[in-house]
Protein backbone atom coordinates (compact mmCIF):
# COMPACT_ATOMS: atom_id res chain seq x y z
CA UNK A 1 0.00 0.00 0.00
CA UNK A 2 1.32 3.66 -0.50
CA UNK A 3 2.41 5.73 1.66
CA UNK A 4 0.64 9.03 1.95
CA UNK A 5 1.79 12.52 3.33
CA UNK A 6 0.81 16.00 3.19
CA UNK A 7 2.84 16.86 1.05
CA UNK A 8 3.16 14.45 -1.21
CA UNK A 9 2.93 10.16 -0.95
CA UNK A 10 5.82 7.40 -1.85
CA UNK A 11 4.74 4.00 -3.38
CA UNK A 12 5.76 0.99 -1.32
CA UNK A 13 6.03 -0.97 -4.45
CA UNK A 14 8.10 0.83 -6.71
CA UNK A 15 9.29 3.92 -4.67
CA UNK A 16 8.05 6.27 -6.77
CA UNK A 17 7.27 9.76 -5.44
CA UNK A 18 4.01 11.32 -6.01
CA UNK A 19 1.66 14.53 -5.44
CA UNK A 20 -0.66 14.45 -2.54
CA UNK A 21 -3.42 14.65 -5.16
CA UNK A 22 -2.09 12.14 -7.68
CA UNK A 23 -4.68 8.87 -6.77
CA UNK A 24 -2.77 6.56 -8.39
CA UNK A 25 1.19 5.83 -8.95
CA UNK A 26 3.20 6.79 -11.87
CA UNK A 27 5.37 4.05 -11.88
CA UNK A 28 3.72 1.30 -11.14
CA UNK A 29 -0.16 1.84 -11.43
CA UNK A 30 -1.32 1.28 -7.39
CA UNK A 31 -3.99 3.36 -6.22
CA UNK A 32 -3.15 5.80 -3.16
CA UNK A 33 -4.75 5.26 0.23
CA UNK A 34 -5.27 8.95 1.48
CA UNK A 35 -8.90 10.80 1.86
CA UNK A 36 -7.62 13.39 -0.78
CA UNK A 37 -6.54 10.30 -3.24
CA UNK A 38 -9.65 8.58 -2.59
CA UNK A 39 -11.45 11.78 -3.80
CA UNK A 40 -9.17 12.28 -6.76
CA UNK A 41 -9.47 8.34 -7.68
CA UNK A 42 -13.42 8.77 -7.61
CA UNK A 43 -12.83 12.08 -9.72
CA UNK A 44 -10.91 10.89 -12.85
CA UNK A 45 -12.08 7.26 -12.99
CA UNK A 46 -10.48 4.36 -12.33
CA UNK A 47 -8.33 2.01 -14.81
CA UNK A 48 -9.11 -1.48 -15.01
CA UNK A 49 -6.66 -3.98 -12.98
CA UNK A 50 -5.07 -6.72 -15.22
CA UNK A 51 -6.91 -9.32 -13.30
CA UNK A 52 -10.10 -7.70 -13.67
CA UNK A 53 -9.66 -8.11 -17.38
CA UNK A 54 -7.91 -11.06 -17.48
CA UNK A 55 -11.60 -12.51 -15.68
CA UNK A 56 -13.44 -11.16 -17.66
CA UNK A 57 -11.92 -12.72 -20.65
CA UNK A 58 -12.37 -16.17 -18.92
CA UNK A 59 -15.42 -15.41 -18.51
CA UNK A 60 -16.43 -14.94 -22.60
CA UNK A 61 -14.24 -17.85 -22.89
CA UNK A 62 -15.97 -19.76 -21.22
CA UNK A 63 -19.05 -19.46 -22.84
CA UNK A 64 -17.62 -19.64 -26.30
CA UNK A 65 -16.62 -23.26 -24.89
CA UNK A 66 -19.91 -23.74 -23.31
CA UNK A 67 -21.34 -23.19 -26.39
CA UNK A 68 -19.05 -25.08 -28.52
CA UNK A 69 -19.50 -28.04 -26.52
CA UNK A 70 -22.86 -28.09 -26.83
CA UNK A 71 -23.13 -27.69 -30.26
CA UNK A 72 -20.42 -30.44 -30.68
CA UNK A 73 -22.16 -33.07 -27.97
CA UNK A 74 -25.25 -32.55 -30.46
CA UNK A 75 -23.56 -33.48 -33.03
CA UNK A 76 -21.96 -36.73 -31.60
CA UNK A 77 -25.27 -37.93 -30.30
CA UNK A 78 -26.82 -37.61 -34.17
CA UNK A 79 -23.91 -39.38 -35.72
CA UNK A 80 -23.50 -41.93 -33.05
CA UNK A 81 -27.28 -42.96 -33.45
CA UNK A 82 -26.55 -43.16 -37.38
CA UNK A 83 -23.15 -45.40 -36.84
CA UNK A 84 -25.20 -47.27 -34.85
CA UNK A 85 -28.20 -48.48 -37.43
CA UNK A 86 -25.26 -48.76 -39.87
CA UNK A 87 -26.18 -45.80 -41.95
CA UNK A 88 -22.68 -44.91 -42.73
CA UNK A 89 -23.62 -42.26 -45.60
CA UNK A 90 -25.70 -40.86 -43.24
CA UNK A 91 -23.06 -40.75 -40.81
CA UNK A 92 -20.53 -39.18 -42.52
CA UNK A 93 -23.13 -36.24 -43.62
CA UNK A 94 -23.96 -35.54 -40.34
CA UNK A 95 -19.79 -34.98 -39.14
CA UNK A 96 -19.36 -33.34 -42.39
CA UNK A 97 -21.99 -30.95 -42.56
CA UNK A 98 -21.84 -30.84 -38.25
CA UNK A 99 -18.06 -29.26 -38.59
CA UNK A 100 -19.36 -26.95 -40.33
CA UNK A 101 -22.67 -26.04 -38.27
CA UNK A 102 -19.47 -25.68 -35.67
CA UNK A 103 -17.31 -23.02 -37.83
CA UNK A 104 -20.17 -20.99 -37.98
CA UNK A 105 -21.09 -20.55 -34.56
CA UNK A 106 -17.58 -20.30 -33.78
CA UNK A 107 -17.56 -17.56 -36.29
CA UNK A 108 -21.16 -16.10 -35.09
CA UNK A 109 -19.78 -16.32 -31.72
CA UNK A 110 -16.49 -14.16 -32.36
CA UNK A 111 -18.76 -11.88 -34.61
CA UNK A 112 -20.42 -10.95 -31.36
CA UNK A 113 -17.89 -10.65 -28.75
CA UNK A 114 -16.02 -8.43 -30.91
CA UNK A 115 -18.92 -6.20 -31.75
CA UNK A 116 -19.82 -6.17 -27.85
CA UNK A 117 -16.08 -5.30 -26.59
CA UNK A 118 -16.73 -2.37 -29.27
CA UNK A 119 -20.03 -1.13 -28.24
CA UNK A 120 -21.87 -1.97 -24.73
CA UNK A 121 -19.52 -4.81 -23.43
CA UNK A 122 -18.86 -8.07 -23.80
CA UNK A 123 -21.05 -10.61 -21.43
CA UNK A 124 -17.23 -11.14 -19.16
CA UNK A 125 -16.97 -7.16 -19.13
CA UNK A 126 -20.35 -6.47 -17.79
CA UNK A 127 -20.50 -8.73 -15.45
CA UNK A 128 -17.58 -7.46 -13.67
CA UNK A 129 -18.33 -3.59 -14.33
CA UNK A 130 -15.67 -3.23 -17.35
CA UNK A 131 -15.44 -0.85 -20.24
CA UNK A 132 -13.65 -0.61 -23.21
CA UNK A 133 -13.56 3.56 -24.90
CA UNK A 134 -11.53 5.26 -27.16
CA UNK A 135 -8.65 7.15 -25.19
CA UNK A 136 -9.08 10.63 -26.62
CA UNK A 137 -13.07 11.17 -27.11
CA UNK A 138 -14.08 8.67 -24.66
CA UNK A 139 -16.35 6.99 -26.96
CA UNK A 140 -17.48 3.58 -28.01
CA UNK A 141 -14.79 2.07 -30.51
CA UNK A 142 -16.40 0.13 -32.55
CA UNK A 143 -16.17 -3.18 -34.44
CA UNK A 144 -13.36 -2.56 -36.56
CA UNK A 145 -10.89 -0.64 -34.10
CA UNK A 146 -11.68 -3.84 -31.57
CA UNK A 147 -10.31 -5.88 -34.79
CA UNK A 148 -7.00 -3.92 -34.94
CA UNK A 149 -6.51 -4.27 -31.10
CA UNK A 150 -7.19 -7.72 -31.07
CA UNK A 151 -5.23 -8.39 -34.02
CA UNK A 152 -1.96 -6.35 -32.20
CA UNK A 153 -2.84 -8.02 -28.87
CA UNK A 154 -2.06 -11.49 -30.38
CA UNK A 155 0.69 -10.29 -32.31
CA UNK A 156 2.47 -9.39 -29.09
CA UNK A 157 1.75 -11.80 -27.24
CA UNK A 158 3.89 -13.84 -29.27
CA UNK A 159 7.13 -12.26 -27.27
CA UNK A 160 4.93 -13.63 -24.40
CA UNK A 161 5.15 -10.41 -22.53
CA UNK A 162 2.36 -8.51 -24.87
CA UNK A 163 -0.20 -9.85 -22.51
CA UNK A 164 0.76 -8.40 -19.57
CA UNK A 165 2.00 -4.72 -20.80
CA UNK A 166 -0.41 -2.93 -19.07
CA UNK A 167 1.65 -3.52 -16.19
CA UNK A 168 4.40 -0.84 -17.54
CA UNK A 169 2.11 2.11 -18.50
CA UNK A 170 4.07 4.80 -16.12
CA UNK A 171 0.94 7.06 -16.46
CA UNK A 172 -0.92 4.52 -14.28
CA UNK A 173 -3.89 3.96 -16.44
CA UNK A 174 -2.66 0.44 -17.33
CA UNK A 175 -2.62 0.83 -21.21
CA UNK A 176 -1.03 -2.14 -23.05
CA UNK A 177 0.50 -1.86 -26.29
CA UNK A 178 -2.55 -2.69 -28.02
CA UNK A 179 -4.80 0.13 -26.29
CA UNK A 180 -2.25 2.50 -27.25
CA UNK A 181 -1.76 1.21 -30.60
CA UNK A 182 -5.61 1.71 -31.28
CA UNK A 183 -6.23 4.71 -29.05
CA UNK A 184 -8.28 2.47 -26.57
CA UNK A 185 -8.76 2.80 -22.88
CA UNK A 186 -10.44 -0.21 -20.47
CA UNK A 187 -12.10 1.37 -17.48
CA UNK A 188 -13.41 -0.37 -14.52
CA UNK A 189 -16.78 1.84 -14.16
CA UNK A 190 -18.01 -0.19 -11.20
CA UNK A 191 -15.29 0.86 -8.92
CA UNK A 192 -15.62 4.65 -10.42
CA UNK A 193 -19.59 4.32 -9.81
CA UNK A 194 -19.03 3.26 -5.90
CA UNK A 195 -17.77 6.73 -4.83
CA UNK A 196 -18.35 8.64 -1.77
CA UNK A 197 -22.01 9.26 -1.04
CA UNK A 198 -23.31 12.76 -1.86
CA UNK A 199 -22.74 15.04 1.30
CA UNK A 200 -24.73 17.55 2.62
CA UNK A 201 -23.94 21.30 0.60
CA UNK A 202 -24.17 23.80 2.48
CA UNK A 203 -26.15 27.01 1.02
CA UNK A 204 -24.19 30.07 0.26
CA UNK A 205 -24.84 32.96 2.42
CA UNK A 206 -27.57 35.46 1.23
CA UNK A 207 -26.64 39.09 0.64
CA UNK A 208 -27.19 41.46 3.33
CA UNK A 209 -29.27 44.11 3.33
CA UNK A 210 -28.30 47.63 2.87
CA UNK A 211 -31.28 49.20 4.13
CA UNK A 212 -29.93 49.81 7.49
CA UNK A 213 -26.95 52.11 5.79
CA UNK A 214 -29.26 54.02 3.70
CA UNK A 215 -31.36 54.90 6.92
CA UNK A 216 -28.59 55.59 9.06
CA UNK A 217 -27.25 58.16 6.55
CA UNK A 218 -30.66 60.08 6.27
CA UNK A 219 -30.95 60.73 9.88
CA UNK A 220 -30.84 64.76 10.16
CA UNK A 221 -28.15 66.60 10.96
CA UNK A 222 -27.33 67.91 14.39
CA UNK A 223 -28.55 71.57 14.76
CA UNK A 224 -26.78 74.61 16.44
CA UNK A 225 -27.88 74.66 20.19
CA UNK A 226 -28.05 78.73 20.69
CA UNK A 227 -28.53 80.18 23.87
CA UNK A 228 -32.26 80.74 24.61
CA UNK A 229 -33.37 77.87 22.67
CA UNK A 230 -34.30 74.38 23.88
CA UNK A 231 -32.19 71.68 23.02
CA UNK A 232 -33.56 69.54 20.48
CA UNK A 233 -33.76 65.80 22.33
CA UNK A 234 -31.87 62.99 20.59
CA UNK A 235 -34.39 60.21 19.52
CA UNK A 236 -32.53 56.75 18.36
CA UNK A 237 -33.80 55.20 15.15
CA UNK A 238 -36.51 53.09 15.10
CA UNK A 239 -36.29 49.44 14.63
CA UNK A 240 -35.67 47.72 11.40
CA UNK A 241 -32.87 50.58 10.34
CA UNK A 242 -35.82 53.52 9.49
CA UNK A 243 -34.98 56.48 10.94
CA UNK A 244 -38.54 58.52 12.22
CA UNK A 245 -36.85 61.27 13.70
CA UNK A 246 -35.07 62.14 10.37
CA UNK A 247 -38.57 63.36 8.91
CA UNK A 248 -39.15 65.66 12.20
CA UNK A 249 -35.98 67.44 11.78
CA UNK A 250 -36.44 68.25 8.37
CA UNK A 251 -39.76 70.01 8.86
CA UNK A 252 -38.32 71.88 12.41
CA UNK A 253 -38.04 75.51 12.71
CA UNK A 254 -35.30 76.74 14.96
CA UNK A 255 -36.71 79.71 16.80
CA UNK A 256 -34.18 82.69 16.36
CA UNK A 257 -31.62 82.78 18.69
CA UNK A 258 -30.80 86.33 20.74
CA UNK A 259 -27.01 87.37 20.82
CA UNK A 260 -23.70 88.11 18.15
CA UNK A 261 -23.10 84.78 17.38
CA UNK A 262 -24.76 84.25 13.59
CA UNK A 263 -23.15 80.25 13.63
CA UNK A 264 -21.41 77.76 15.34
CA UNK A 265 -17.94 76.66 13.13
CA UNK A 266 -18.35 72.75 12.13
CA UNK A 267 -21.86 72.75 12.31
CA UNK A 268 -24.75 71.99 9.90
CA UNK A 269 -27.03 74.58 8.30
CA UNK A 270 -30.36 73.34 9.92
CA UNK A 271 -32.53 71.81 7.15
CA UNK A 272 -34.98 74.79 5.88
CA UNK A 273 -38.87 74.09 6.69
CA UNK A 274 -41.12 73.22 3.50
CA UNK A 275 -39.02 71.00 0.81
CA UNK A 276 -41.49 67.95 -0.25
CA UNK A 277 -39.38 67.17 -2.95
CA UNK A 278 -36.53 66.37 -0.45
CA UNK A 279 -39.16 64.95 2.22
CA UNK A 280 -40.47 62.54 -1.13
CA UNK A 281 -37.01 61.69 -2.02
CA UNK A 282 -35.82 60.67 1.61
CA UNK A 283 -39.30 58.33 2.19
CA UNK A 284 -38.51 56.30 -1.04
CA UNK A 285 -35.15 55.79 -0.53
CA UNK A 286 -35.59 54.59 3.34
CA UNK A 287 -38.52 52.07 1.85
CA UNK A 288 -36.38 50.97 -1.19
CA UNK A 289 -35.85 47.40 -1.50
CA UNK A 290 -32.19 46.14 -0.78
CA UNK A 291 -30.69 45.68 -4.42
CA UNK A 292 -30.65 42.40 -5.88
CA UNK A 293 -27.33 40.38 -6.97
CA UNK A 294 -27.01 39.98 -10.40
CA UNK A 295 -27.35 35.74 -11.26
CA UNK A 296 -24.19 35.06 -12.39
CA UNK A 297 -20.73 33.46 -11.54
CA UNK A 298 -17.37 33.72 -12.16
CA UNK A 299 -15.36 30.40 -12.73
CA UNK A 300 -11.74 30.65 -11.52
CA UNK A 301 -9.66 27.55 -13.21
CA UNK A 302 -6.22 26.31 -12.36
CA UNK A 303 -4.41 27.54 -14.72
CA UNK A 304 -5.65 31.37 -14.01
CA UNK A 305 -8.27 31.59 -16.76
CA UNK A 306 -11.94 33.32 -15.40
CA UNK A 307 -15.00 32.63 -17.24
CA UNK A 308 -18.03 33.96 -16.11
CA UNK A 309 -21.44 31.79 -16.22
CA UNK A 310 -25.00 33.92 -16.26
CA UNK A 311 -26.81 31.36 -18.36
CA UNK A 312 -25.95 28.01 -19.55
CA UNK A 313 -22.49 26.96 -20.11
CA UNK A 314 -20.78 23.39 -21.92
CA UNK A 315 -17.42 22.87 -20.75
CA UNK A 316 -15.34 20.29 -22.45
CA UNK A 317 -11.81 19.68 -24.37
CA UNK A 318 -13.90 20.76 -26.92
CA UNK A 319 -17.71 22.00 -26.07
CA UNK A 320 -20.21 21.56 -28.45
CA UNK A 321 -24.37 21.21 -27.85
CA UNK A 322 -27.05 18.68 -28.78
CA UNK A 323 -29.16 18.85 -31.49
CA UNK A 324 -31.87 22.01 -30.28
CA UNK A 325 -29.72 22.59 -26.90
CA UNK A 326 -28.92 25.94 -26.04
CA UNK A 327 -25.44 26.56 -26.41
CA UNK A 328 -24.59 29.23 -23.83
CA UNK A 329 -20.97 29.68 -23.09
CA UNK A 330 -18.59 27.33 -25.15
CA UNK A 331 -15.57 26.77 -22.25
CA UNK A 332 -12.92 25.31 -24.02
CA UNK A 333 -10.12 23.45 -21.44
CA UNK A 334 -6.97 22.71 -22.28
CA UNK A 335 -6.33 19.35 -21.79
CA UNK A 336 -3.07 17.51 -22.04
CA UNK A 337 -3.14 14.53 -20.07
CA UNK A 338 -6.61 13.32 -21.99
CA UNK A 339 -8.36 13.55 -18.94
CA UNK A 340 -11.40 15.93 -20.08
CA UNK A 341 -14.36 14.18 -22.47
CA UNK A 342 -15.27 16.70 -25.63
CA UNK A 343 -17.94 17.92 -23.49
CA UNK A 344 -17.50 17.10 -20.16
CA UNK A 345 -20.36 18.73 -18.29
CA UNK A 346 -23.45 21.53 -18.68
CA UNK A 347 -23.60 24.66 -16.17
CA UNK A 348 -26.88 26.07 -15.53
CA UNK A 349 -29.12 27.77 -13.16
CA UNK A 350 -32.19 26.45 -11.67
CA UNK A 351 -33.80 29.52 -10.22
CA UNK A 352 -30.48 31.33 -8.17
CA UNK A 353 -28.82 27.97 -7.72
CA UNK A 354 -26.22 27.16 -10.00
CA UNK A 355 -26.27 23.17 -10.97
CA UNK A 356 -23.93 21.30 -13.17
CA UNK A 357 -25.16 18.17 -15.08
CA UNK A 358 -22.38 15.53 -16.00
CA UNK A 359 -22.23 14.76 -20.19
CA UNK A 360 -21.40 11.13 -19.22
CA UNK A 361 -17.78 11.80 -19.31
CA UNK A 362 -15.30 9.28 -18.90
CA UNK A 363 -13.16 10.44 -16.00
CA UNK A 364 -16.17 12.26 -14.24
CA UNK A 365 -17.14 15.62 -12.48
CA UNK A 366 -17.39 16.46 -8.85
CA UNK A 367 -18.28 19.21 -6.51
CA UNK A 368 -15.42 19.73 -3.53
CA UNK A 369 -16.94 21.87 -0.46
CA UNK A 370 -14.78 22.19 2.49
CA UNK A 371 -12.42 19.43 1.22
CA UNK A 372 -15.06 16.50 0.30
CA UNK A 373 -15.79 15.71 -2.91
CA UNK A 374 -19.15 14.67 -4.33
CA UNK A 375 -18.92 12.67 -7.54
CA UNK A 376 -21.55 13.74 -9.37
CA UNK A 377 -23.03 10.49 -11.49
CA UNK A 378 -23.03 10.28 -15.07
CA UNK A 379 -25.97 12.21 -16.32
CA UNK A 380 -26.91 13.17 -13.37
CA UNK A 381 -27.16 17.04 -11.72
CA UNK A 382 -25.54 18.27 -8.26
CA UNK A 383 -26.19 21.99 -6.81
CA UNK A 384 -22.70 24.19 -6.56
CA UNK A 385 -22.51 26.68 -3.59
CA UNK A 386 -20.55 29.39 -4.27
CA UNK A 387 -17.46 29.23 -2.42
CA UNK A 388 -17.28 25.24 -4.02
CA UNK A 389 -14.63 24.21 -6.63
CA UNK A 390 -15.55 22.26 -9.46
CA UNK A 391 -13.21 19.28 -10.79
CA UNK A 392 -13.36 18.32 -14.43
CA UNK A 393 -11.28 15.41 -14.99
CA UNK A 394 -7.47 16.80 -13.40
CA UNK A 395 -8.78 20.70 -14.29
CA UNK A 396 -10.31 22.42 -11.23
CA UNK A 397 -12.41 25.58 -11.41
CA UNK A 398 -13.20 27.85 -8.32
CA UNK A 399 -16.91 29.23 -8.35
CA UNK A 400 -17.33 33.03 -7.25
CA UNK A 401 -19.74 35.41 -7.06
CA UNK A 402 -19.37 37.63 -10.55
Amino acid sequence: MPDTTTAGWVCTRCSTSMEASAAFCRGCGAPAASGAAQAARARIGVPATLGRRFGAYLIDMGIATAIGLLVGSVIALVAGSMLAGAAYDAYYSVIVYGSIAQNVVALGYGIYYVASVGGRGSPGMRLLGLRLVMYTTEEAPGFWRVVARNIVLSLTALIIVGPFSPLFDKTGRNRGWHDQATDTWMLDIRSAGGARPASTVREAPAPTSSVAVVASELEAPALPHTPGSPALPHTPPAPGGHSAPAVAAASFTAPPAAGVISAVPGSAAPARAHEPEDLELTRMSVGAPAPQRTRAVRLRFDDGTVVVVSDTALVGRNPAPRTGEAAGELVALADTTRSISKTHARLEFTGDELSVIDRHSTNGTAVVVDGTATPVPPGGRAPVPVGATLTFGDRTATVEWA
